[in-house]
């Protein structure tokens, strides 16, 4: 089975689109896949979707002449990685792998959530743009979002190591048969402890695409 596995960034606004957008190519050329894995937990992903209407809220009142389909995209901005396959795979549903399932959280940056993230986007747009279009703030706003990433670890981590075990077994089944990772970029690099070069080192077949 192949994994086609999709880095995204985390914190950028517009990655959404951008996910939507891959998974509906790839599923009009090869069909349904086997599985989504995503990285969280299904509990916390819970509590974080839960929060898209009050974020919106939160948008709109920071940025009063925000438009409503840029008040919506924000809004579904928060924990996208979680469910973005749904709406693809709404008439056939696939399975979604939670790949951060157990983590260990501080439960009050999950009750933030929604405000801590406002104030990531407040720095990436300090000033509302008096005379610009929906699709030039969000570029705007992603474009500081890539700045923002840093620079890759020198190596993987211990979640790296999880993931890598969780996806292993369920990639020996069906050789022709697809399945989707949607990890951080880090996870999707090749050094040494990835995501990546683990799955790869023990002979499974990877696709990468960065978003």
């Amino acid at each position: 089975m192949t994994l086609h596995i999709l880095g995204i960034n985390h914190n950028d606004p517009a990655m959404r689109q951008r996910l939507t957008g891959c998974l509906l190519g790839r599923a009009r050329k090869l069909g349904r896949p086997n599985f989504v894995g995503v990285e969280w937990d299904h509990a916390i992903f819970d509590k974080v979707r839960a929060q898209r209407q009050r974020f919106r809220e939160l948008v709109a009142l920071q940025w009063p002449a925000m438009s409503d389909p840029l008040l919506n995209q924000l809004s579904q901005s928060l924990g996208y990685e979680g469910d973005s396959h749904i709406e693809i795979f709404a008439q056939d549903p696939v399975e979604t792998l939670w790949l951060d399932e157990g983590r260990e959280h501080d439960e009050g940056d999950i009750t933030r959530f929604s405000e801590n993230r406002l104030a990531l986007y407040k720095s990436y747009l300090p000033q509302w743009p008096e005379v610009a279009t929906d699709a030039e703030i969000i570029l705007r706003m992603s474009e500081a979002a890539s700045r923002d990433i840093g620079e890759p670890p020198l190596n993987g981590d211990v979640r790296d190591a999880g993931f890598a075990d969780l996806l292993t077994p369920r990639l020996a089944i069906g050789a022709n048969n697809w399945a989707v990772a949607i990890v951080g970029k880090f996870h999707a690099i090749k050094i040494e402890g990835s995501m990546l070069a683990l799955l790869e080192s023990r002979n499974i077949a990877c696709e990468v695409s960065m978003l």
